[in-house]
């Protein structure tokens, strides 16, 4: 009921209200609000750490640009050792035009360039295993 509560407030919340005046609201969350939430209006989703595996990066990020909105930003924290992670997440980006999230990676990839972001992208694969084996090269 809490929950509800505060999510409908923020739902609800008018920029234009006098008692609120210019301030921005922030949803501050943990990972229960990265699938079945629609807040409107997000337009930056800032992650604190990597997702666990793509399909929940995919969820967290998907909070913006969501209901008619186009765009959105999304921030994500790393150290050192997940940059590998980032690289394989830009690699996908510069990607996006080709790629339906939805279809086989392997079916649209007429170039042949999908195989480090199909490998990383799957939905059988986390990122905790790019982790281990970042720990384990770095040894």
């Amino acid at each position: 009921a809490e929950r509800s509560q505060s999510l409908d407030q923020f739902r609800l919340y008018d920029p234009e209200a006098e008692d609120h005046g210019k301030t921005k609201p922030v949803l501050v969350c943990t990972d229960l609000a990265s699938r079945g939430l629609d807040v409107p209006g997000v337009n930056v989703v800032v992650q604190l750490q990597f997702a666990g595996n793509v399909v929940a990066h995919l969820h967290r990020m998907g909070r913006c640009g969501r209901a008619g909105q186009r765009t959105g930003r999304g921030i994500v924290f790393y150290n050192e050792q997940e940059s590998e992670l980032v690289d394989v997440v830009r690699e996908a980006e510069t990607q996006q035009e080709r790629m339906v999230l939805e279809g086989d990676v392997q079916e649209i990839d007429v170039e042949g360039k999908a195989g480090t972001v199909q490998k990383a992208f799957s939905r059988k694969r986390g990122f905790t295993k790019k982790r281990k084996k970042i720990r384990r090269e770095a040894e």
